[in-house]
């Protein structure tokens, strides 16, 4: 095979779907035309079928740039393919734009040949089926006008304005909630259901306490599988999770390579590992 790396385009949307599912990922179609409207996918074909691919994600400012959804075929792994794509998205960012990215077992000494270090874990919590409840919550449903303060909120938490991804991500939710005190919105949460599952992310919020009444009106009457990716540990979180009937299902490492801006420490869960 003649290992060349490109642009892919959204022809091969389903390509990539496909490609997810035969190493047991769960990308969507609705997933990958996020990814595609807010950064660059790369692949690489054998015979004109898609083996392997990689996506650098973007936002506003550009200071943060997500690496994620670098999968290879089975049949292709070994080959140095990762580490191919993953220089594609590296030679792809701004000059001053920091990387980060959420590594599997696997991938990690990989991605560490390539600059990137080691900061901290995902903790990944799932519940594979449960009905959820059915009270009252403090939390209101999100409306179109608290979209900039969203925005402001969502920014200084991860460190970059997403205004774009935001967009796209609240079209796309099943659920969006705020949490509004005195001093106004102080934490948002969104809802994303996947023909797999429901995922919390990303959410928001200035207390645990507020952050776990935002989980509980997510779920409000809602019956399935459930996923939510924290990027630190989360006393108080974790204990209404586990209570809940959620089980810690991993702790993928969080790696970076650069210097991420600072964030004020009320990131509770990520959008999807693909986003950062």
């Amino acid at each position: 095979m003649t290992e060349i790396v490109r642009e892919l385009t959204v022809d091969e949307w389903d390509s990539i779907v496909h490609l997810s599912k035969a190493v047991g990922w769960d990308y969507h179609r609705k997933e990958v035309e996020i990814i595609f409207k807010n950064g660059t996918v790369f692949g690489i074909q054998d015979n004109g079928k898609l083996v392997a691919c990689g996506a650098l994600i973007s936002y506003d400012e550009k200071k943060i740039g997500s690496i994620g959804m670098v999968i290879v075929h089975p049949s292709h792994q070994g080959k140095g393919l990762g580490r191919k794509l993953t220089e594609a998205c590296i030679n792809k960012k701004t000059q001053t734009q920091s990387l980060m990215l959420i590594a599997t077992k696997e991938g990690e000494p990989l991605y560490r040949k390539v600059g990137f270090q080691t900061t901290g874990r995902i903790v990944k919590y799932t519940n594979p089926s449960a009905t959820f409840f059915n009270d009252l919550v403090q939390a209101h449903p999100f409306e179109r006008f608290m979209f900039q303060d969203v925005v402001d909120l969502d920014a200084m938490a991860f460190g970059e304005r997403r205004e774009g991804f935001l967009q796209d991500r609240i079209k796309q939710a099943s659920k969006a909630y705020v949490l509004i005190k005195d001093e106004g919105i102080v934490g948002y949460g969104l809802a994303i259901d996947t023909p797999y599952n429901r995922i919390i992310g990303p959410l928001i919020c200035n207390t645990e306490e507020g952050a776990i009444d935002l989980i509980r009106a997510l779920l409000l009457g809602y019956s399935g599988r459930v996923r939510i990716d924290m990027p630190e540990k989360r006393e108080r979180v974790e204990a209404f999770l586990q209570k809940a009937g959620f089980s810690l299902s991993a702790t993928p490492p969080l790696m970076v390579k650069g210097e991420l801006p600072d964030r004020n420490g009320t990131l509770i869960s990520i959008a999807a590992q693909a986003f950062g």
